[in-house]
């Protein structure tokens, strides 16, 4: 019965990490392909941009809420993972993409915040306040390049500990160590590409999914 009931945790746990992490990209999904908004994330900030969130408050509100929402729930899959794993280097990965996820929530509130009002005010006025730049190259830029190395450290490090630990398929490792190295080497480039972040967790997410499924067949 013991036994049982262990291999109906592990098949609970493969379940939930699957879920998550798959969910989690399903919010990007949600955030990034309105296509209002993809001049906004192309495009140099100024005005313009400014502009564009002004006209479409209500898509920039859901979008960036997605990513907050999004980002949570990979955290969750992440860290249940982690018990899986249960070594060292999941432990620092798992430290290095909370870092990662609490940089970014502060980047998403600036987003929701000051410069949902810069941009509603942009929009009667024609201009935004010249300190406004200088506050968004900290608080949106500045972070995003945080994120995009924390965040990206810590998908190889979880590639590396999944292909070591075997919890899950060796392929899924590998490619989420591609996603984080991928994510950190265009932050060098100059074009910080947050999706990348849940991306990287997706293969991870099958993996467990396939698994989990297997178990419960067997």
């Amino acid at each position: 019965m013991s036994r049982a009931r262990s291999r109906a945790a592990q098949r609970g746990q493969l379940v939930l990490i699957g879920v998550t992490l798959v969910a989690a990209f399903a919010c990007v999904l949600v955030a990034a392909l309105p296509p209002p908004l993809r001049s906004v994330y192309t495009s140099p900030a100024g005005l313009g941009t400014v502009m564009t969130i002004g006209h479409h408050l209500t898509l920039w509100k859901v979008a960036t809420s997605a990513f907050g929402i999004g980002i949570g729930i990979e955290l969750v899959g992440l860290a249940a993972l982690t018990a899986r794993i249960r070594s060292a280097l999941a432990i620092a990965a798992l430290g290095l993409f909370g870092l990662a996820a609490t940089m970014w929530v502060i980047n998403l509130v600036f987003r929701l915040t000051v410069t949902v009002s810069v941009a509603a005010s942009a929009v009667g006025s024609g201009t935004q306040p010249p300190w406004y730049q200088d506050i968004r190259n900290f608080a949106d830029d500045g972070l995003l390049n945080a994120v995009a190395v924390a965040g990206g450290m810590a998908m190889i490090l979880y590639g590396i500990a999944v292909g070591r630990s075997r919890v899950l398929g060796a392929w899924s490792g590998v490619l989420a160590a591609a996603f984080g190295a991928l994510l950190i080497v265009l932050y060098f480039a100059g074009n910080t590409i947050p999706a990348l972040l849940y991306l990287a967790g997706l293969p991870l997410g099958v993996s467990a999914l396939i698994r989990g499924v297997r178990a419960t067949a067997a």
